[in-house]
Parts: structure tokens; C-alpha cells; sequence
């Protein structure tokens, strides 16, 4: 990874707040730290940034496989919902409390499978952020739970 990169990975929070920012003097020497004042945060070498890639580079691939699961979860909630008629996860959850007996079974099956399935998600990050091995998209979806609707 690039200098910049790292940095900005490292302290996203923060690069969005301005408390810090980065110039590229366009003298070939690449990109310097223009502005620092992160509270409690001393300001960088160029070697201690480098040194910081292991770390970023194991966050940033979580981060994009937070997105990815997100993204996976999402359109899983809403290809279930579309199994039963309804138009995405939100219509059917909008069903809970119909007074048309089917409906809001069938509503309150997939509202409880849908906090399994972010539980079961929430659950499996934590396990990853404390050292867990990464699992791959196959083993995240062969234990995820299943819905269970209603006869």
C-alpha cells in the first residue's frame, strides 16, 4: 500500500474530520503529511506509517468484507421476502402485524429469521476482529440460518 493509503485507512475518522491532511509537493518524493492534529495521536514518521501496512492491510480486507457480507445479506433478505410474493425485506417486515392471519406469520417467521441472520453475522465479526480466521463466503453462508415459514 501507498503512504497515503495507510494513513487514510488507518485514520478514516479522523481524515473525514480534517484533523489531518496530506500534500503531494509534486517533487517526486511523493506524498507528506501537510496538517496533524489528531488529539493524543503524535505525528508520524514515513517509517512508522510503513510500518502500520501489516495492521491496515487486515483491516481494509475486513472492511471489504463487511461490505461484501452487507451487501450478500442484503439481497438474501430480499430474494427470501420475494420467495413468498412480497417485494423486498422491508415490505414483508411491514406485514408483522396484519390482521390477515398468513401474512403476519409469514412476517414475524422472517423478522425472526432476519435477526438470526444478523446475529449470526454480528456474531462471526466479533469472532474475526478477536483473531478468528476469515471465513470464506461458502462457509459463511453453509452456517447461516435458515428461515422457517410458517404452514
Amino acid at each position: 500500500m501507498k503512504f497515503e493509503e495507510i494513513l487514510i485507512t488507518k485514520y478514516s475518522t479522523q481524515f473525514a474530520q480534517g484533523l489531518f491532511s496530506l500534500k503531494d509537493n509534486n517533487d517526486g518524493l511523493g506524498v507528506v503529511i501537510d496538517l496533524w492534529n489528531i488529539p493524543d495521536v503524535p505525528r508520524p514518521t514515513h517509517e512508522e506509517v510503513m510500518a502500520m501496512e501489516p495492521e491496515v492491510q487486515a483491516q481494509f480486507a475486513l472492511d471489504n468484507a463487511k461490505d461484501t457480507v452487507s451487501k450478500l445479506i442484503k439481497s438474501l433478505l430480499d430474494t427470501t421476502a420475494q420467495v413468498k410474493g412480497y417485494d423486498n425485506a422491508l415490505s414483508i417486515a411491514s406485514y408483522v402485524t396484519s390482521s390477515v392471519a398468513q401474512w403476519g406469520n409469514e412476517a414475524r417467521a422472517f423478522v425472526t429469521w432476519r435477526d438470526a441472520v444478523f446475529n449470526y453475522a454480528i456474531t462471526l465479526l466479533q469472532q474475526v476482529e478477536g483473531g478468528a480466521p476469515m471465513p470464506s463466503i461458502e462457509e459463511f453462508l453453509a452456517n447461516m440460518p435458515q428461515i422457517a415459514w410458517p404452514q
